[in-house]
């Protein structure tokens, strides 16, 4: 079997917490080809190709039909060169995990919105006045970059930040995610369960199965004496809505 890893520069990466080296150095002692490469190797000629690094640092030119199974773990920002890589991968003919549609269609902040009834108040614009006032409706809050990752581009305002809404915003031109700043809420083990499901890989009823999932595990715990880390009646009501109770 013959893998590609589709991900940042290998460089870049810390061998001792980052799960896609895990993935690839796993693969090659159960003797599988596992192939690397960045997003900037990707390219079309005829058929979707790649410029792929083998385990010893050669590069080959290889078509992505050539691979049983295609990781791709690159990193966001989601910019356009991360964009144009989905649509690259849509066309291998082969299996690609993340589903470059999936990547597409569900950004990282968005894919929250539909369920905003259990968020912080939100609100998405590109509109300087119109953050500007929900801040000040809000005696301030957190504001967000929608293409950011991991906490990056998170910064916590004042009803006076105008300055860095025009920052985040680049002079209203581009859209961002302001909310209501919490000191705590409810059933945070809860949420804290729930954030380890990848909203925008699961899709459907893989995705409804391993939220009752996270749930039933959650509940088990609860039974074997952590009784401290009880969903709250607003956390218990979030998970019976998401998987349709």
């Amino acid at each position: 079997m013959q893998w590609l890893v589709v991900l940042d520069s290998v460089e870049g990466l810390n061998p001792k917490t980052d799960t896609s080296l895990a993935l690839i150095n796993q693969g090659r002692k159960s003797g599988l080809r596992v192939d690397t490469a960045t997003i900037d190797k990707l390219f079309f000629s005829k058929q979707a190709s790649v410029i792929a690094e083998d385990v010893s640092g050669a590069e080959h030119r290889r078509n992505l039909c050539d691979y049983d199974l295609i990781l791709m773990r690159k990193e966001p920002p989601y910019d356009l060169a991360f964009h144009y890589a989905t649509h690259l991968l849509s066309l291998s003919g082969t299996l690609v995990v993340n589903a470059p549609s999936a990547l597409r269609d569900f950004n990282e902040k968005l894919i929250t919105l539909p369920f905003h009834t259990y968020m912080p108040a939100t609100l998405v614009s590109s509109s300087v006045d119109q953050i500007a006032q929900f801040f000040s409706d809000h005696d301030g809050g957190v504001i967000k970059a929608l293409d950011s990752f991991q906490g990056k581009s998170v910064q916590r305002l004042t009803v006076s930040d105008r300055e860095l809404i025009e920052q985040f915003t680049a002079g209203g031109t581009q859209p961002v995610m302001a909310q209501e700043f919490l000191d705590r809420f409810e059933g945070q083990a809860g949420f804290q369960k729930m954030r380890s499901i990848r909203m925008s890989q699961r899709v459907g009823r893989n995705f409804l199965a391993e939220l009752q999932l996270a749930r039933d595990q959650l509940d088990g715990s609860l039974h074997r004496g952590n009784a401290h880390r009880s969903f709250g009646d607003r956390s218990s009501l979030v998970v019976a809505t998401l998987s349709g109770e």
